[in-house]
């Protein structure tokens, strides 16, 4: 099994971390194969509602194909609650079916936007596999990812701006609940995972055209790190290519739309990898460290691990540090 299959089978598992406010939210990484039993969802509504959610489905599976340029991508039901997200590895949308009946309609056409434009210029394979089995690693990439996604959806439908802020803004909530229910489960917010939430609050004010302005309840060790790699940041979200050079089919300086945007997604990884990196691990290391300084005080035995639901649903698992992360997301 080459690198490029093995990381699909194996690392695009559900993801769903920042793609809530997003992730959030949208989930970068699948569930796999399996698809979920869209009658067995279903019976959980009423008749009407039934009618309602196969109506609004229609409409997304549409937009969904036209924004992904892949006119074969299946839009399904997740189960109520699940969030949203592109499986990589099965190349299947999920969507919520609660969304659809309680959601503005608006919030809908831009999350399926969102996941349609990660089929569209998502490209994870351009990772080396021993890169991305980093603890840690997987969740840096998809907080910045989806504001990469972000901004190519804007750019390309400027429709959907609206509903794109709409969106965001509604999910201030959810981060709340979110960072409640991580404290709960591990008894403190992870380091890491306060700063992913930062890097997406920052990226949607650079979207408003709004200075950076950290979080005031930052804690110092998150402050230095999201401080020192913003910049960085903001240069990874910015490479993205146009829709204009993505469509295109003929190679044009000897680019074609695909090698245009594999280009891209790989300067994006270059400078997570080269310059946000190296400091985004150290709080990985420090959360690891408490985890199993935590864990070793309560007696767990070595090997076992406890899980903190991330943003947008995304669970996170700590274990110990010769283990990666597994980043889920719903």
């Amino acid at each position: 099994m080459d690198d490029q299959t093995e990381r699909i089978n194996m690392a695009e598992r559900p993801n769903a971390v920042l793609d809530r406010p997003y992730p959030p939210d949208s989930r970068l990484w699948a569930l796999g194969p399996n698809r979920p039993n869209q009658k067995e969802i279903l019976s959980q509504f009423s008749p009407a509602e039934q009618q309602t959610i196969n109506y609004r489905r229609h409409i997304l599976d549409s937009l969904a194909s036209f924004v992904g340029k892949d006119f074969k991508i299946p839009v399904d039901l997740n189960s109520p609650g699940e969030g949203w997200y592109w499986d990589f590895q099965a190349n299947r949308i999920g969507i919520d079916p609660q969304n659809l009946l309680e959601d503005p309609f608006d919030e809908s056409r831009f999350k399926v936007a969102h996941e349609g434009s990660h089929r569209r210029i998502s490209r994870m394979e351009v990772i080396p596999l021993e890169v991305w089995r980093e603890p840690g690693f997987s969740f840096l990439m998809n907080a910045i990812e989806d504001p990469r996604v972000n901004n190519f959806v804007v750019e390309a439908y400027r429709t959907l701006e609206g509903p794109m802020r709409q969106t965001y803004q509604a999910g201030v909530d959810f981060e709340a609940q979110a960072k409640t229910a991580a404290k709960e489960k591990l008894g403190q917010i992870p380091r890491f995972t306060r700063a992913g939430f930062e890097y997406i609050k920052q990226w949607f004010r650079w979207s408003q055209g709004q200075g950076f302005e950290l979080s005031e309840d930052l804690p110092e060790d998150v402050r230095q790190v999201v401080q020192a790699t913003l910049e960085a940041a903001e240069d990874s979200w910015r490479r993205y290519p146009a829709k204009a050079g993505a469509d295109r089919l003929e190679s044009e300086n000897g680019l074609t739309g695909e090698d245009l945007i594999k280009e891209h997604q790989r300067r994006s990884y270059e400078i997570n990898r080269d310059r946000i990196w190296p400091e985004f691990k150290k709080l990985v290391d420090k959360d690891i460290e408490d985890q199993m300084m935590q864990q070793s005080m309560q007696g767990t035995q070595q090997g076992e691990y406890k899980c903190a639901e991330d943003e947008g649903g995304e669970v996170t698992f700590f274990v110990p540090p010769d283990v990666a992360f597994t980043d889920v997301g719903k």
